[in-house]
């Protein structure tokens, strides 16, 4: 009977770990040995379970004991590697499962920074429209103020004339030099000039090339638009190479500059031109560069 039962759980081990051999198949153990180690086991067992019980051992039953105690051996041992294998995988999954748990961990702080720089970016977005359309309105008013800014300085300037090429000498008297040209230019009103020159100075830093720097600045506009007239024609400015012309601004200087090409082709077909400003006029029609 004690054989029996032995037999019997020599038995149940072998399908126990045939049971394990089938669950942890990708491990690297040597299947193909243990399975003809258990078809020995089992038909060795079934063997003797068919025998009588009350029969006389035999020599095979001896034989059949020491091949089972070497299959059992195999198969413990077999079954120790596979626990050992089984293991190492379990430990490498915990080490796997910290790895992921510390990654998530990780993974939510930065889901949170990309939230929060989400809504900075949203921030920045409705205060760059505001900043553009805030810029928007400053270049209008830019635009606005220096317009209104030029014509200011046009309209101060329209008290003023240049006196060219009047040689220009240390420590001289600018003033009386400039009452001196314009009381041979227009003499009907020389006796006037004292009161109606305003200022007289030398315009800007003395030039590197010599040539000669004034200007002429009247207290009232009647005569300088007098002045301004006459020198058009004047026979004593030219006789003396002189030239009076007027205190533009800069921007009308540039625009007259590309605007005198068409004024030099209408003044040769017998065009009168008129100008004003940075504009030029032909019997009242503005003249337009071509784009």
């Amino acid at each position: 009977m004690g054989k029996k039962r032995e037999n019997q759980s020599i038995h149940e081990s072998a399908i126990l770990a045939g049971h394990l051999m089938e669950e942890c198949c990708t491990e690297s153990v040597d299947m193909e040995n243990i399975n003809i180690n258990l078809e020995t086991e089992i038909g060795a067992n079934e063997e003797v379970l068919a025998r009588p019980i009350c029969s006389t051992p035999s020599k095979n039953l001896v034989s059949s004991k020491g091949m089972n105690e070497v299959s059992l051996s195999t198969l413990l041992d077999a079954i120790q590697k596979l626990t050992a294998k089984v293991d190492e995988t379990h430990n490498k999954v915990i080490s796997i499962d910290k790895t992921v748990a510390v990654s998530c961990g990780k993974l939510d702080k930065l889901t949170e920074k990309v939230s929060h720089m989400s809504e900075e970016v949203k921030m920045h977005a409705v205060k760059i429209v505001q900043l553009e359309k805030e810029i928007k309105e400053l270049r209008v008013e830019n635009v606005s103020l220096k317009e209104s800014f030029d014509e200011m300085q046009r309209y101060s300037r329209r008290w003023n004339l240049k006196l060219q090429v009047v040689p220009e000498r240390d420590g001289e008297d600018a003033r009386g030099v400039t009452l001196d040209v314009l009381k041979k230019m227009v003499p009907s009103i020389q006796n006037k000039l004292d009161d109606v020159v305003d200022v007289v100075h030398r315009l800007g830093l003395r030039r590197s090339d010599g040539a000669p720097r004034n200007i002429t600045r009247f207290t009232m506009r009647t005569y300088r638009d007098m002045v301004w007239r006459t020198a058009k024609d004047s026979r004593y400015l030219k006789e003396n190479k002189l030239r009076i012309k007027e205190a533009l601004i800069k921007q009308d200087v540039e625009a007259r500059a590309k605007l005198w090409p068409l004024v030099k082709k209408a003044r040769e077909q017998g065009k009168k031109v008129l100008w004003k400003g940075p504009h030029a006029f032909v019997a009242g029609k503005k003249l337009e560069l071509c784009p």
